[in-house]
This record gives structure tokens, C-alpha cells and sequence, in this order.
């Protein structure tokens, strides 16, 4: 059974050395953490370990609850919020895959696995614990390869196809502001600056890009910068540099955000490399 509350949460990622297709790392703290609506630039997989977790999927507003041992596949273009606990202190691992290491897919929907009913549960956790282990850079690849095969076969890569009824110009448009809004995370575009950019009314804009990306704007910046964040923490950079870096008025506000979307605080947060290893033949 899950342990009473915990006071406050722990991020453990893991450094990718020269397995830069992933990401991983694990995270925990007391229930009723809330996670704001975002969009998920990667493929996610992430386990349960102890309490529960509630995902309200945002295209199709239903709610998906995970408990212990259960695997929640979360595609990449996904918009998902959701809340951690369940009662009890939760605890999590979580597997980002870039979308260059996945097979060409369709846009697919949030989907929980339960561990009694589903082996990929199993598989995950083998998987999950053999990345983080020390071994051969080669080795772990083929072993990603093997997990992303198996989720081939169960279906999880095919789905619903995206249907949006949006024009190709602003279409087009849309993804010059979106990547304006990538290219200055140290600052937050304002609306009519973004609206100026794809010559229209800021509200328009606003409206188009929550229709094509499920978020705001402000949303999509916010958790992209929350991403960059934690990429620069796995580097062992400083929470204060950090903050700098990626434009917060002070540090006391880049650990607010921070908590808000991660549950922790980034004096919670702890690295550890793959211990991974390189072998050189000829």
C-alpha cells in the first residue's frame, strides 16, 4: 500500500549521454498535485508506481486514471492536464522519446494500460531499468528499438486521423508563430506580437492556435520553457543560472512555475548519468 503524504516531491532525470533519442526520469510527491493543460512535443510513457494519477485527454475531454503498475502512453501532439495522488503520495517514471526515433505514425489518442491486462506494462519496467543501468550505448538502442517494435505490434502507433478544419495558408502560419515562440523561450511573446506576425487580429490568432495545438500560446510557451528548464537542470546547470537563462523575473519565480507543472521544486530535482558505454571496434 502507498505510504501517508509526503510533504514535498523528488525529480530524478537521468542524463542522456550519447542516447540522445530519450529522456528519462522519475518523479514523486504528496496527492492533489494538479498538472496544468499542455501539449506534449515528444511521446511520453509513463508508470504508475504508487497512488493514482487522472489524465483528462483534450481532445476527447475523457478521463483516464492510472494506478500502480499501469502504463500511460501519452502521443506526441497530445493535450492533456490531469492530478497526482489519488489519496496517497505518488511516485512515477517516465520515458520522453523524440519523434525521429519513432516509426511515421498518425496522431494517436491517450491511452492507459492497465498492468493486470497488458504484458507491455511488464515490458516497460524491464525496459525502463535496463536504459538507466549501466551498459553499451549500441546495446540500449537495440533494446529501445525491441520496446517501440512491441508497441508497434499492440497498435499503440496508429489511431484517429488529425481532422482539422483549418486552411493551408494558416496552417502554415501557425507554425511560423509557433516557431517563433520556440525560437525565444527567454521571453514571452505577447499576443498582439504574435498577430502582427501572421497579419491577424490577436484574438483570431489565439483562437486558430488552440484549434491546431489544443493551447494558448502562453500554454505552449510556458511548458516549452518548463522543458528547456529541464533539460538545462539534467546538465547540472544551477537553478539560479536557469532562471537567467531562460528569462524569469528572479529565481523565486522560475521555482513557483516550476512547481506549478512539475510538483516539485528544482532544489528537489537530482541527475544521474546512463552510465552508458562506448565500444570501439576495428
Amino acid at each position: 500500500m502507498s505510504e501517508p503524504l509526503a510533504s514535498e516531491g523528488t525529480l530524478h532525470l537521468y542524463r542522456p549521454d550519447d542516447l540522445e533519442e530519450v529522456r528519462l526520469h522519475e518523479s514523486s510527491g504528496p496527492r492533489g498535485h494538479m498538472i496544468p493543460r499542455h501539449r506534449h512535443q515528444e511521446t511520453l510513457f509513463s508508470q504508475v508506481l504508487e497512488g493514482e494519477v487522472h489524465f483528462v485527454d483534450g481532445d476527447s475531454r475523457q478521463v483516464l486514471r492510472a494506478g500502480p503498475g499501469d502504463l500511460v502512453v501519452l502521443p506526441a501532439d497530445s493535450v492533456v492536464s490531469g492530478e497526482c495522488g489519488g489519496g496517497y503520495a505518488w511516485r512515477m517514471r517516465t520515458l520522453w522519446v523524440r519523434e525521429h526515433a519513432l516509426p511515421p505514425a498518425r496522431v494517436r489518442p491517450v491511452t492507459v494500460l492497465k498492468a493486470n491486462r497488458n504484458p507491455l506494462a511488464t515490458h516497460f519496467t524491464d525496459t525502463f531499468e535496463a536504459l538507466v543501468a549501466p551498459g553499451n550505448v549500441g546495446a540500449k538502442r537495440l533494446l529501445l528499438g525491441r520496446w517501440l517494435e512491441r508497441v508497434a505490434r499492440h497498435g499503440l502507433l496508429e489511431g484517429r486521423e488529425l481532422s482539422i478544419p483549418i486552411a493551408a495558408e494558416s496552417l502554415r502560419l501557425l507554425e511560423v508563430v509557433r516557431e517563433h515562440i520556440d525560437g525565444r523561450l527567454d521571453r514571452t511573446p505577447t499576443l498582439r506580437e504574435l498577430g502582427q506576425l501572421a497579419g491577424w487580429h490577436p484574438h483570431h490568432l489565439q483562437r486558430l492556435f488552440r484549434q491546431r495545438y489544443g493551447v494558448t500560446p502562453s500554454q505552449y510557451h510556458a511548458h516549452r520553457r518548463l522543458g528547456a528548464a529541464f533539460i538545462l537542470l539534467s546538465q547540472g546547470i544551477p537553478a539560479a543560472e536557469v532562471a537567467l537563462r531562460l528569462g524569469f523575473a528572479d529565481q523565486s519565480h522560475f521555482i513557483r512555475v516550476f512547481r506549478r507543472y512539475a510538483g516539485v521544486t528544482p532544489g528537489a530535482v537530482s541527475t544521474r548519468s546512463f552510465y552508458t558505454e562506448t565500444v570501439v571496434t576495428g
